[in-house]
């Protein structure tokens, strides 16, 4: 039936093995049941039956195959079952991202490497992305710590997470008031990549220290932007003069539009209504 591409006769024969009285759970103990099992999540590929196949890859994982799990297995009896159980994998988390369900999204991730699928780069961005749009921070802080973990093994041939990744991570981790995962994230960052960040991160520390009224702390960070060879933008004087007017001090609004102009960065609308 998988020759001729008949993936409804391999459901039929899926369906058969149950009235012959065999159990799908149990039948991934031996491996030709775990073959039977794969052409199962092949047909179900090619038919886009999702939750089929990841029920049949639950059911060889509750195979009794110890030490080994039986749905790893199942996706390494060949190629072209492997490859299904990739785009099921994939097909699951483009399903969670249209409904707004990380959760699922997450365990989609988890059961990948389980599996041995080795989820590349855009995999983990996606389901970064995702806990991100939900405002979970701690949730995405741990994949994003989690994808930097497989990225360091180079059997995996998973890229690490670009600087911007950290910034979304970062703002989340602000958005929520988690101070002490903005600074774990900040100091992973420095790890990986060799710096604090770029200008985007700044800002968003920036923003926090504004808010807080902390004048002093965003002058520090604009130095140390300076000092990093990072030229502050508009936003980031801006921010630093609300910061200044949030505590009423006009002095130092205006001391922070001549630095800016001395910069060759010109004030805007905001800029002045601001200062004003």
């Amino acid at each position: 039936a998988v020759i001729q591409e008949e993936w409804e006769g391999v459901m039929s024969v899926l369906s058969l093995t149950k009235a012959a009285g065999y159990e799908l759970d149990t039948i991934g103990t031996a491996s030709s049941g775990r073959s039977l099992l794969g052409l199962g999540v092949i047909a179900s590929e090619k038919l886009d039956n999702t939750p089929l196949a990841l029920r049949l890859l639950t059911a060889a994982n509750k195979a009794d195959v110890s030490p080994e799990r039986g749905d790893s297995l199942t996706c390494q009896t060949s190629k072209d079952v492997f490859n299904s159980a990739l785009k099921i994998h994939s097909k699951a988390i483009s399903d969670a991202e249209k409904e707004g369900n990380w959760k699922l999204a997450v365990k989609i991730l988890e059961l990948m490497k389980l599996r041995s699928l080795r989820p590349n780069s855009y995999t983990w961005l996606r389901v970064l992305r995702l806990c991100l749009s939900q405002k979970k921070s701690r949730r995405a802080t741990a994949i994003l710590f989690d994808w930097i973990t497989e990225s360091s093994n180079s059997k995996t041939g998973v890229e690490p997470p670009e600087i911007s990744s950290f910034n979304s991570v970062v703002n989340c981790c602000e958005l929520c008031g988690e101070t002490e995962l903005t600074l774990a994230v900040i100091e992973k960052m420095r790890q990986v990549h060799g710096t604090e960040g770029n200008v985007i991160t700044f800002n968003i520390a920036l923003k926090r220290l504004a808010k807080s009224g902390n004048g002093l702390a965003c002058e520090g960070i604009i130095l140390g932007m300076l000092q990093n060879q990072i030229e502050p933008t508009v936003v980031s004087y801006t921010t630093a003069i609300g910061a200044a007017a949030s505590v009423g001090d006009y002095k130092m609004a205006k001391e922070w539009i001549r630095r800016m102009r001395i910069r060759h960065c010109y004030p805007n609308y905001h800029t002045y209504n601001c200062a004003l």
